[in-house]
Order: structure tokens, then sequence, then C-alpha cells
């Protein structure tokens, strides 16, 4: 099996991702309690290899039907590294990075699956919010690949917390993709709730990673600093879902704007450790 010439990534700004999911997984990995350069390679190269999959493995689904999948060199080679990297999880780390690296494989692919028979397909991400929330979910366990741990409130919370962002995040992408999501049938919030409606529930959601974050603020120490530095994020996001409202962007910055969030998190972390 040679390696394939041509990546699938052809509509993704996969450098962007690439660098949004790293700043999860490093954010989860100053939770770690086994810091060392080793276990910072080994989970930065999971993430690498989990988020090429993943979004590989999508464009692959929407380009192609039935089992031709399964012959298109790229998906094959991205997930044998992506196995082989969460099997190193495993025995690198033990439980926890090993669970969430599997979770998000597993999430990831049934998110995109399908399978075309006597005109009938069915995806995960066509069906309404479960669509977001899986996104949000899947980004979300990077935290738990990069800590190693499940259980530490303060991890929770930044899970939570991140989980919610990039919900936010993919509903923006989702305003960039309407007729294309209306071709393939997925129901996303801007064909669902339209766009005034959209952007109530981008703030709704947006304020309630803010409502999260100060509650954990409340019961975790660790986190009434780093509530400092988030809260910076929270009102962020506020300013680019209003200029989306305003339509004072356009589509390639906003886009840009909205995968910096992810960063932008990342900073705020590291900040709060610096100067905390």
């Amino acid at each position: 099996m040679k390696p394939p010439s041509r990546w699938p990534w052809q509509r993704k700004s996969i450098q962007y991702l690439l660098l949004a999911a790293l700043c999860v997984t490093w954010t989860g990995f100053t939770f770690n309690t086994e810091i060392s350069f080793i276990n910072f390679l080994i989970v930065t190269i999971t993430t690498v290899f989990l988020v090429l999959f993943v979004y590989g493995f999508d464009d692959v689904m929407d380009s192609e039907v039935n089992l031709t999948y399964f012959k298109n060199p790229s998906v094959r080679w991205l997930g044998l590294l992506s196995i082989g990297c969460t099997l190193a999880t495993y025995f690198v780390f033990g439980w926890a990075s090993f669970i969430s690296s599997l979770l998000i494989l597993v999430i990831g692919t049934l998110y995109s699956f399908r399978h075309d028979r006597d005109h009938f397909n069915i995806r995960l991400k066509s069906f309404f919010v479960l669509k977001n929330f899986l996104i949000g979910v899947g980004w979300g366990l990077l935290v738990f690949l990069g800590s190693n741990h499940f259980s530490p409130e303060s991890v929770f919370v930044t899970f939570l917390f991140f989980t919610l962002q990039v919900t936010i995040g993919s509903i923006i992408r989702d305003l960039d993709d309407i007729e294309e999501d209306r071709r393939n049938k997925i129901a996303t919030f801007p064909i669902v709730l339209g766009l005034r409606n959209t952007i109530l529930a981008l703030q709704g959601i947006n304020l309630l990673s803010g409502a999260a974050l100060y509650v954990g603020a409340q019961l975790v120490p660790e986190l009434k600093s780093l509530w400092l530095m988030w809260v910076l994020i929270v009102i962020y996001r506020f300013g680019l879902i209003e200029l989306i409202r305003r339509k004072n962007m356009s589509p390639i910055l906003l886009q840009q704007f909205n995968i910096l969030a992810c960063s932008l998190v990342f900073v705020g972390r590291m900040t709060q450790i610096w100067i905390f």
C-alpha cells in the first residue's frame, strides 16, 4: 500500500484547524501531572493524525459513495496512523488519554460515515444540533487527551468550556456552507433557524460557556485567576458574532478569526500560569 500522492482536504482550512486543535490539546497538557518533552511530542503527533484523518475522511465521505472510500489511500494511511497513535497513548499515558483518543476516532468516523443504498442515506452529521454537538465534544476530548485526567474539576470545566466554544465555531463555519449543506441534506443552524435565530443561538451558547466558566471558578480555586483570562474569550466571541449580524467582515477573515478563538484560550492559560 503506497502513500497517496494527493490528500483529500479540498475545502478545509486544514492548517488553521490543526493549529486550533493543537492549542486545545496543549491547554489540556498544562494540567498533565507527567509533563515531559516525549509526552508533549506524543500528544502533539496524535492530535495531528487524528485531525487529518477525521477531516480527510469527512471530505472523502462528501465526495464518494458506497464502498469506494475504502479504496482511498489517504483514508487507509491516516486511519492506520491514527490507530497507531491512539494505541501509543495507552502505553505511554494509560487509560484517560487512550479512551479520549479512541472516542475522538470513533466520533469522527461515525460523524461522517455514510452508505448510500436504494436512495437512502443517513449520517450523524445530517441531524440538526447533533452535528455541532458532536464536533464540540470531539474537540473538547482533546483536553482529556492532553491532560490524561478525567476527574479534576479544573480539567472538566476546561473540557466543557472548549466544547461549548467549539460548538459555536462549528455553527459559524456552517454559515459558509449553506448551499452545499442543502445539497447534501444536512440540517444546520443557518438552514433550519435562519440567520437571525442562529445569531441568537450563538449568543446563548456563548453566555452558557461564560456561565459554566464562572460557576467553575467559584468551585475550583485554581480557576479563579483563569476566569479573568478566559472571560475575554467570551467577550471576543460576542464581538465576532455581532460582526456576523452586521455583516461587517469578509467570509475568509471571519473563519480565520473564528478558529483563532482556540489559540486565544491556550494563550490565556499560559498567561495565567506565568502571571499567577
